[in-house]
């Protein structure tokens, strides 16, 4: 039998999505590296130090991804992918 049933929670900055990660650890985090007040990077990076959160599966979303952010994912053990940018 397959779960059909998803809760997705949705923020629009590195900081609010740390608030939402404090009130329920998620299966699967999708992270936008450019966002305002809190950057994907420097939110992956606070994930990772996080006990509770470090075993989530993480995926870095971007229009462009350069070799020095792919090593860092790599290294904090995400996952990248490139967006269509507009």
């Amino acid at each position: 039998v397959i779960n059909t049933s998803y809760t997705v929670s949705t923020c629009s900055n590195g900081l609010e999505c740390l608030e939402i990660l404090h009130r329920f650890t998620p299966d699967l985090i999708f992270l936008d590296i450019n966002m305002p007040l809190m950057d994907g990077k420097e939110c992956l990076i606070k994930i990772r130090n996080s006990a509770a959160l470090n075993d989530v599966k993480v995926v870095m979303c971007s229009t462009s991804i350069n070799t020095t952010d792919a090593q860092l994912f790599d290294s904090l053990n995400a996952r990248y992918l490139t967006k269509p940018s507009a």
